[in-house]
């Protein structure tokens, strides 16, 4: 199963793509003229240099809400079926098959990733992904590969 910072990251690449396969000069965005070579624009929203803006600056935010580990927890098999991420299986007193997976956070929303200084119980934590990355993903809902367990 694909990850919503890979499948955003795809549709980044995408983004930049069409950007930069614009050519010839910024024609406007008029609402009672589309010329073939401005429909392009009328996708990105804006001329070519602030679409490569934009997906600059999501990349930048998506590198600050990183995806960190901070433990392991223990959930029911059934929750982790297409995960690739389990680290030991058991079955536990109660006969449940149970799997131990890493916990992941936001390493920007999460206040005590990676050097705590406050005992692990006043800890502000924020799984992943955290709501930052998923507003993001949402203005692309509308495209392929997205679920709609990422929408915020």
């Amino acid at each position: 199963m694909e990850d919503l910072l890979t499948w955003l990251r795809q549709q980044l690449d995408d983004d930049e793509q069409a950007a930069r396969a614009v050519e010839g000069p910024y024609k406007p965005y008029y609402f009672d003229f589309i010329d073939d070579d401005a429909r392009p624009f009328v996708d990105l929203a804006l001329d070519p240099a602030r679409a490569l803006a934009e997906v600059d600056a999501k990349r930048r935010i998506l590198d600050e809400h990183a995806r960190g580990q901070s433990g392991f927890i223990w959930v029911t098999s059934a929750e982790v079926t297409d995960r690739a991420d389990v680290v030991e299986e058991r079955t536990n007193a109660e006969g449940v098959k149970v799997a131990r997976v890493p916990l992941w956070i936001c390493t920007r929303c999460s206040d005590w990733y990676p050097d705590a200084q406050r005992d692990e119980d006043s800890h502000v934590s924020h799984g992943f992904p955290c709501l930052t990355v998923r507003l993001i993903a949402l203005p692309y809902a509308d495209r392929p590969g997205y679920r709609e367990e990422w929408r915020a």
